[in-house]
């Protein structure tokens, strides 16, 4: 993330005045070829929409840059000497949303390196972070339409019927078959802070 000459990576924070651009550049590999999956017949979580990808050949389906408010640390104990209970809370804070969203139409299946930008007016402490997966927004018992990730319960509606489908399965999308199937990175975040 940069501004006016200055610049921050992942983990680091960017100062900035009030009402400056900020602008956000994503570098993101994709390598091509095998990833360490034992299974090498197509995905049954793409089958559901027409896509034959090998579970051992994933490719990057989106791209998702997010930003939020930072407010300040949240604390373990209320005045009272309570637990705090938002402070183990697992949901992201109300500021916090989908900024930008890049899929294969926009950075296609080539090049290896594929490079998004994403510019903003800074007007209050926050931070930027991305997230990506091989499962394009929309897909049935995976993904919003956001891209949002559903609750990994639903994809023991998508069978595994392929000859190859190990029986340990069952039939169905779960275990090991599961995690292979629905792959993410995410990236630490850039924290913005306005002077």
């Amino acid at each position: 993330a940069c501004s006016r000459g200055q610049c921050a990576t992942m983990g680091e924070t960017l100062k900035v005045r009030r009402g400056a651009r900020v602008t956000v550049g994503l570098a993101v590999q994709d390598p091509k070829g095998n990833n360490r999956s034992p299974y090498t017949f197509n995905n049954p979580v793409l089958m559901q929409i027409g896509i034959e990808q090998p579970l051992n050949q994933p490719e990057l389906a989106h791209v998702e840059l997010i930003r939020g408010d930072v407010n300040g640390p949240i604390p373990v104990r209320l005045d009272n000497g309570k637990m705090n209970p938002e402070y183990s809370n697992p949901l992201a804070p109300e500021t916090t949303h989908i900024a930008r969203q890049w899929t294969t139409a926009d950075f296609g299946s080539l090049p290896t390196i594929k490079r998004m930008s994403y510019s903003f007016i800074a007007e209050t402490d926050g931070y930027v972070r991305a997230r990506g997966s091989n499962l394009p927004p929309g897909t049935p018992n995976a993904r919003d339409m956001d891209g949002n990730p559903l609750s990994d319960k639903l994809k023991d509606n998508v069978t595994c019927d392929d000859p190859l489908c190990p029986p340990h399965v069952e039939g169905i999308v779960n275990y090991d078959l599961e995690a292979w199937s629905d792959m993410w990175f995410h990236t630490n975040p850039v924290f913005i802070e306005v002077e």
